[in-house]
């Protein structure tokens, strides 16, 4: 399991900032992949502009389509919308 993996991406609806860590554990069928992998595959899917749920389901789908051949694939984002923060309060 690899933890605390930083991103900042952008949310495509709100268009403002999301920033936080996510956490991936796979478990493998064949092989082993050195883990930092998963750090380049979050990055590179954090870049786009889009909703944290389309950014779980494809980096899930990466890391199992790329041939790191789990039999599971566990994926968790931790973060913020900044959205919360420029709210006032009520």
């Amino acid at each position: 399991m690899v933890r605390d993996i930083p991103f900042f991406s952008h949310c495509e609806h709100h268009v403002v900032p999301i920033i936080g860590k996510a956490h991936i554990g796979y478990y493998p069928n064949q092989g082993v992949t050195g883990l930092s992998k998963f750090a380049r595959v979050v990055d590179i899917f954090s870049r786009r502009m889009q909703t944290q749920e389309n950014m779980t389901a494809q980096i899930v789908e990466a890391i199992e389509s790329v041939g790191f051949y789990s039999e599971s694939t566990f994926k968790a984002l931790e973060d913020r919308y900044q959205i919360v923060r420029l709210k006032p309060e009520e």
